[in-house]
């Protein structure tokens, strides 16, 4: 585990387990690194292999923008209408949301709350993804509504609830920056609202309608979110976001 007190945050470790064979391990968290960041790292490691620290120098640009000129350009660019527009769209947005539920579901064991997830892997036949796509195209919508919709009908399934929350990561980063290693990522919610036993059809038509506006609003900070809810929830306890989906399905269907 990393302790986020104790610096470095970025570990790495070679490890030799025969005359020409080395494993390179490093470990990242999330929390200062993105999609992009990963790739950045591998770049950097490639370089620095082939090429020792002079092959980084010469690599890298100096001159380009950093994170302070990130958080200039950020406060530059902050239109105080649109923040306070997005700030009343989340409120409405999240007006008497079940914030919380545990979805641990029968794995807790006496004295341990275990919250541990699990991946599952599995491939979509051809058949399925066309006919998918043929779906999406038929009800003018994204096929990852179509998901979200799919997961919030399973999850309504197994829970029986009807008001389902759903965090959901989006890339905030730049072009101006594609540089530069962070955490450039912002988690909005989805809510997919089941009540009055709506058909798959209403649902779905709730669901890319919400989608539609929420978009708008997308780029409001999680932190500025969860301020907001509490300004009309005082004893809100900041768990916003009560399950999230795969972040592979977030990229490959939005």
């Amino acid at each position: 585990p990393i302790d986020l007190k104790t610096f470095p945050l970025v570990r790495a470790a070679l490890m030799k387990v025969a005359d020409e064979t080395y494993y390179f391990i490093g470990s990242v968290p999330h929390m200062i690194s993105d999609g992009r960041s990963a790739v950045l790292f591998l770049e950097s490691l490639s370089i620095a292999y082939n090429d020792g620290y002079q092959g980084l120098k010469d690599a890298y640009d100096a001159t380009k923008k950093g994170w302070s000129d990130f958080y200039q350009d950020e406060r530059n660019q902050l239109d105080t209408d649109q923040h306070a527009r997005s700030k009343k769209h989340w409120q409405q947005r999240l007006a008497g949301a079940n914030h919380y539920f545990d979805y641990s579901y029968g794995r807790k064991t006496a004295g341990k709350d275990d919250k541990e997830g699990h991946r599952v892997y599995f491939d979509i036949p051809a058949e399925l993804a066309l006919a998918l796509k043929a779906h999406t195209g038929k009800n003018k919508t994204t096929l990852f509504n179509v998901m979200v919709c799919a997961f919030g009908i399973f999850i309504h399934r197994y829970f029986s609830l009807t008001d389902i929350l759903i965090g959901f990561p989006i890339s905030i980063r730049p072009p101006g920056y594609k540089h530069l290693f962070g955490f450039f990522v912002n988690i909005v919610p989805i809510r997919v609202d089941l009540s009055g036993n709506p058909s798959y059809q209403e649902l779905l038509a709730r669901v890319s309608e919400s989608r539609k506006e929420d978009k708008r609003h997308q780029k409001f900070p999680a932190l500025d979110i969860v301020s907001a809810v509490r300004e009309n929830v005082p004893d809100f306890n900041g768990q916003l976001f009560n399950l999230s989906m795969a972040q592979t399905v977030s990229r490959l269907f939005n």
